[in-house]
């Protein structure tokens, strides 16, 4: 069996066809957010892409995708990816687990931990508290416990009105 030399592993350029696809890193700035409300500008460093040398094509991945997600983060004032990681991983191995602890739902934790989805600030609020102050753990916990069905004197629940 014959192994592929560096040159039969690059691609070409599906543009021009004829160019090879090198590999590098490049600074990339762009504008992210709604185009009728707030856009800024983010600058995302070392973002690793495929030139192609004949024509300048510049292909990304999912790698480009996550260094551009982090970007963004940074921009917007938010956890990334791997620090909501991170935190989730202080208070038990599985994303179940922190769902269950948190109230926030499994699949938007893997979505916050895959970069396909940024949380809004309330929720970045949430995770940092989370991990500044590991002692709500226990707090939360606790509401996770049986709810008291006694109420102090004086106290009573209403039922809605029923139309």
């Amino acid at each position: 069996m014959q192994v592929p030399t560096e040159m039969e592993k690059q691609g070409r350029c599906s543009l021009c066809g004829k160019g090879l696809l090198k590999p590098c890193r490049i600074d990339k700035t762009f504008e992210y957010g709604d185009e009728d409300t707030n856009l800024i500008t983010v600058s995302a460093r070392d973002v690793p892409v495929e030139v192609c040398e004949a024509c300048g094509e510049i292909y990304s991945g999912p790698d480009a995708a996550r260094v551009e997600h982090e970007a963004i983060c940074r921009a917007l004032g938010l956890l990334p990816p791997s620090e909501i990681r991170r935190i989730r991983e202080q208070f038990g191995p599985s994303q179940e687990e922190f769902a269950e602890l948190t109230g926030i739902g499994v699949a938007t934790i893997s979505r916050w931990e895959r970069g396909r989805m940024l949380q809004n600030k309330a929720m970045d609020r949430y995770l940092r508290l989370l991990d500044h102050y590991p002692d709500n753990r226990r707090r939360l916990e606790s509401l996770n416990g049986p709810v008291e069905t006694e109420l102090p004197p004086g106290r009573r629940i209403m039922a809605p009105d029923s139309a």
